[in-house]
Order: structure tokens, then sequence, then C-alpha cells
């Protein structure tokens, strides 16, 4: 019995494998039909490209961040700044803590960074720690060239 049922399963598997191969022969054949398909003999290189003159190119946007603190009673702190996350119950957040684009030490009340994010994103969740245990301070931000916090 168990070779029976060996046997039909192993038949029903190669039935199924050349109509596998018919379907993706009558695809390229039905698409030959439509368009001209590229071959190895017919590479087309990266110059030969021909884009629309208002595509763009650039897969990120450029971010100038400057946090100040001086108004919190300034650092020691800890500067992260997220791409996932979501706005919670009871006024907190839910953060996605792989999805970290920034993080930074802050030794004093100010600091700059310039770093890029994906062009997809449209906001960022930007959060201080402090050493000192004071609560964090946690802003979710537009993406713009230049974002200013200060606290």
């Amino acid at each position: 019995m168990k070779s029976i049922i060996n046997n039909i399963t192993l038949t029903l598997m190669a039935l199924s494998l050349i109509a596998c191969d018919s379907v993706d022969k009558q695809t390229i054949s039905a698409a030959a039909d439509d368009e001209e398909i590229i071959t190895d003999s017919k590479i087309t290189s990266t110059s030969q490209l021909v884009a629309p003159k208002d595509m763009k190119f650039i897969s990120h946007k450029s971010i100038k961040l400057a946090v100040d603190i001086t108004n919190q009673g300034g650092g020691p702190a800890y500067l992260s700044v997220y791409s996932n996350y979501q706005h919670a119950d009871n006024n907190s957040w839910e953060i996605n803590h792989d999805s970290r684009i920034l993080a930074s030490s802050m030794a004093s009340s100010q600091v700059n960074h310039d770093f890029a994010t994906p062009q997809h994103l449209k906001k960022l969740l930007v959060q201080i720690w402090f050493y000192d245990g004071r609560s964090p301070l946690t802003k979710e931000v537009e993406i713009s060239h230049e974002i200013n916090l200060s606290w």
C-alpha cells in the first residue's frame, strides 16, 4: 500500500513539473509576440538607458539635524532617531528599535548631525535619553533638509 501511494505521489510531482515547464514556454512565446525580449546577445548597458528629464536618481534625502537641550539642563544624554514607530495609548510610543537610523551621545547641550534617509520616509521620531534618570524627550518631526529641535 505504501509503495502505491509513493508511486502516485511521484507521478503527480512529475506531471506538475511538466505542466510548469509548458506554462513557462507559453508565457515566453506570448511575451515575444507583444514585446522584445532581451537575451544574452542583446545586453543593454547603463549608458544606453533613457529616462525622463524630470526623473531624479537620488534615493535618499539629506538631513541636517540640530538638537539643543539647554533648557532641560543640558547633557550628558543620548540621541536616537527612528523611522519605524507608532503612537500608542497614554501618550507613549511603540518603537521598532531596529529602525534606528541615527544614534549619538550628547556630551554637551547641543549637537549637529548630517545624515540621510530613504525617499519614502515622511516623518521621524527623535528621542533624547538622559543618563541621570530624567524622563526621555520625544518628538515626531516631518523630514526636511534642516531640522532644528529645542527642548
